[in-house]
This record gives structure tokens, sequence and C-alpha cells, in this order.
């Protein structure tokens, strides 16, 4: 037991194999080109976009069948990799476009997503993210 007034020895709690195996992990996250691209905001995971369309058309909420599932991540993986347009060409393929829904092309939807896309990793709106940044450090130093 420690008296008070004595020093702490800090013990290593991570065995040598574990640590190990656990550098080169944390090396390559620190990796300076890794944290440039964290800090422009490119950290959003490819999976976790991918995943999004998912749980978009097949929510963890509710309570779906197999097929359902499998059809949410078919229909995501046509989105993901070739957008919506991609979509509409394989529903009016299938003879399966809703009555609902024009006929024309989904580009407008793309072109859209690719406009908010470009405005949101533009010069001013970087510059006015670094502002904001600086306003809150600010207000928490105080």
């Amino acid at each position: 037991s420690r008296k008070p007034g004595d020093p702490y020895k800090h013990h290593d709690v991570i065995p040598p194999a574990v640590f190990a195996v656990m550098k080169p992990v944390y090396l390559r996250l620190t990796d300076r080109p890794l944290l440039d691209r964290c800090l422009r905001g490119a950290t959003q995971n490819i999976n976790e976009s991918f995943n999004g369309l998912i749980w978009k058309m097949c929510p963890k909420e509710s309570i779906c069948s197999a097929q359902t599932v499998r059809t949410a991540v078919y229909l995501a993986v046509v989105l993901f990799n070739d957008g919506d347009d991609q979509l509409d060409r394989l529903l009016t393929e299938m003879q399966c476009l809703p009555q609902s829904l024009p006929t024309a092309s989904f580009s407008p939807w793309d072109a859209e997503k690719q406009y908010h896309s470009n405005r949101k990793s533009g010069e001013f709106e970087k510059k006015s993210c670094k502002r904001r940044r600086a306003v809150k450090k600010r207000c928490w130093l105080i």
C-alpha cells in the first residue's frame, strides 16, 4: 500500500506483445498526411457513407425482413457506385419505374448533391469554419 507523500510509480498495463501490434497502427494514425486530411474536414469514412445509404432505406428502428435488407443493400450499392442516374436506368430497364415519379432522369438530384459537396469544400467555407473554430476556442479560454 502507498503512503501519503510517496511518489506514484506507473506500471505498464499493456503487455509488450500487444504493444508491438498496436504501435504500427498508432504510427499510421498519427501520419502527417492523414492528420492534414482530418484538418480539412475530409474525415467521412466511406463505409459510414455507404451504411448511411442502407439505413436510410431500411431504418434500424423498424423490423425488416431479410429480403428488404438485401434489397436495401443492392440499391445502396447502385447509388453509392453510380449515383441516382444509374438507379433511374436500372428501374427503367426493369420496367419498374413508378408512375408517380417523373420519367425524367435523376440527374438533377445528382447535380444538386455535387453542388452542395463542392460548396462545402470551397475555400470560403473552409475559412468560415476556421473562424468559427477560433471563436469557440476563445470562448473556452475565457
